[in-house]
């Protein structure tokens, strides 16, 4: 008889996961997929010096930073040039790429002595019990004051403070465009009379 190579299982994403474009790839000899994902702006890769205002990495709008906060009380900072009433959207994703962390995201002055905005947790459930999703990761709409260069800082949270190379994230600096993801929940059904 014929053997047949049987395909892997799909991978199983959780509703928070939604808005990120991703494939599975079956890496030979690994019993679960792994997750590739995808950009459709430029990815920055955290230059590893960034751990203070004065060595902030300059990063172009938009992009997307691949990075990793390694110690536990490591802090990546990522500059950014803005004109007075540019809007941004900046997210962080920790928690939805199942990274080990609970990030915080925050934009400071050009000296980093004024914190300008700091983003929180979505803990809001827009689809509720059937599609939940609220979420551990930073997110949110941000107006530039002024011209000028601008800090974003990214930390985590939770951890310890031990060395942890399974700490990464991904921070996401667009500017506002309104878009939106469409999903589709099967509506419950009633139990035939």
């Amino acid at each position: 008889p014929e053997l047949r190579r049987l395909e892997p299982p799909p991978m199983r994403l959780r509703p928070a996961q939604a808005p990120l474009e991703v494939f599975a790839y079956q890496h030979p000899g690994c019993d679960e997929p792994v997750p590739i994902y995808l950009s459709d702006v430029p990815v920055v890769l955290d230059n590893g010096a960034n751990h203070g205002p004065e060595t902030a990495q300059a990063v172009p709008v938009p992009a997307e930073v691949c990075g990793r906060l390694v110690a536990g009380d490591e802090r990546d900072w990522y500059a950014l040039e803005a004109r007075r009433g540019e809007v941004f959207w900046l997210e962080a994703f920790g928690q939805r790429l199942d990274s080990p962390v609970d990030l915080d995201l925050a934009v400071f002055d050009a000296d980093a002595k004024s914190e300008l905005k700091n983003f929180h947790d979505e803990l809001r459930n827009l689809g509720g019990r059937r599609f939940p999703t609220d979420h551990l990761d930073p997110s949110g709409r941000w107006v530039a004051p002024a011209d000028g260069r601008f800090l974003i800082v990214v930390r985590n949270l939770v951890g310890g403070l031990g060395s942890d190379p399974r700490r990464g994230y991904r921070l996401s600096i667009r500017r506002e465009d309104p878009t939106f993801t469409l999903v589709l929940v099967p509506g419950e059904s009633e139990a035939p009379t």
